[in-house]
């Protein structure tokens, strides 16, 4: 069984852009939501506006970000913001047993586990862990799709690598979703589930959306 979703997908969204608009300008106004009454009020269930995969970056924290509160955002969060079963079973869980009606994959400039995986496309032979190169396997293909030209000249700009093959990510990992999951892509049908990529700018902490 599907709950109803707590709200529109648009207007979950315009939750995040005004969270974001708020942070930007120092207007925070998270407090509010998380003191003891907010706590009381959660203890019966919860019913988030906006499911968050994000990497799992410290400088990346949703809630601020988005100038969030307790119960409004469910957040997945890993090195990469890369799509496994567990994740997605995350996200589907979300949806269907709390009436989340959206899914933000939420990408950054300046995303070390995205350089670790440009690194290995210029030295295949680096090698940390297994459970790392599961990661990098992940990210390979945003890393090779993005790949410039002259990669093995010394002119070649990593960060700016980098940033595009963490912004093709959050494409990849969107349409992995709906590609992966038969009750995500009923919800969307349905006009109650949405999927949106979004970029975050670790510099100004600006967050741009785009649909998917």
């Amino acid at each position: 069984m599907v709950h109803e979703p707590s709200m529109l997908p648009l207007d979950a969204l315009d939750n995040l852009r005004k969270g974001n608009a708020r942070a930007l300008a120092g207007e925070r106004i998270y407090g509010s939501g998380i003191g003891p009454e907010r706590l009381q009020e959660l203890i019966g269930g919860q019913a988030p506006y906006a499911t968050i995969l994000t990497c799992a970056d410290s400088r990346v924290p949703p809630e601020h970000i988005f100038d969030a509160g307790f119960g409004d955002l469910f957040v997945c969060r890993n090195a990469g913001n890369v799509l496994d079963e567990v994740t997605l079973g995350s996200v589907e869980y979300a949806a269907a047993h709390t009436g989340c009606p959206l899914f933000v994959v939420l990408g950054h400039t300046g995303c070390g586990a995205v350089g670790a995986a440009v690194a290995v496309v210029k030295n295949p032979d680096a090698y940390e862990s297994h459970n790392v190169d599961d990661i990098i396997r992940r990210l390979l293909p945003a890393v090779l799709s993005t790949k410039p030209p002259d990669l093995y000249r010394d002119k070649i700009d990593d960060p700016a690598w980098v940033d595009a093959a963490a912004y093709k990510n959050v494409k990849n990992v969107c349409n992995q979703t709906t590609q992966r999951s038969p009750l995500l892509k009923t919800l969307i049908k349905k006009g109650i589930f949405q999927v949106v990529g979004a970029f975050y700018d670790l510099a100004s902490g600006q967050v741009e959306f785009f649909m998917e």
